[in-house]
């Protein structure tokens, strides 16, 4: 039995964590195209529309930032994951946009991994550090927004307002 550690515990107790983590996981599967235990939820398809809409918008973009990395997941590791969504607030603004960024970034990272033939386990951490990045570091924006709305993530249409591609835009564009 694996006990767990007290950050864990903490964020064990908070559904805006529990949120982030299952966001995290989720997307990270289901763009490595692995089966999930359960059906995603109502955050979880919102979520995986947007990140479809930003990776599709900013393909060439992604793939070219992640290949410059040259990211080995074994010496690498979280460490500089976080340093990477660091970089996406340094200006310490946060938006909606942004944090759909971190997920999508995280899964990019892993299908970069996957294609370099690491195993499930390493590539699912990737779902991992990017739940706990905006647990941890963007919670009380979450909170002060008033928790993951979904009306607030992203409208109920299909299509995202501009003003979502204006935040990603700070993140990508040198």
């Amino acid at each position: 039995m694996r006990v767990r550690s007290l950050r864990e515990k903490i964020m064990a107790t908070t559904s805006h964590g529990k949120i982030a983590r299952e966001l995290g996981e989720d997307y990270v599967r289901y763009k490595l195209g692995l089966e999930t235990d359960t059906s995603p939820s109502v955050y979880a398809e919102t979520l995986r529309r947007a990140g479809d809409q930003v990776e599709e918008r900013y393909s060439l973009a992604l793939q070219w930032m992640v290949s410059q990395l040259h990211y080995d997941p074994i010496l690498d590791g979280e460490r500089s994951v976080r340093v990477i969504f660091d970089a996406v607030f340094e200006n310490e603004e946060c938006s909606w946009g942004r944090i759909v960024m971190v997920y999508v970034f995280a899964a990019r990272l892993a299908k970069y991994c996957q294609a370099q033939g690491y195993e499930k386990d390493t590539l699912e951490q990737f779902g991992r550090y990017a739940g706990e990045y905006v647990e941890c570091h963007l919670k009380r924006w979450i909170e002060e927004q008033g928790g993951w709305i979904l009306r607030t993530l992203a409208s109920q249409r299909r299509t995202y307002h501009p003003s979502l591609y204006r935040s990603w835009n700070l993140f990508l564009l040198p």
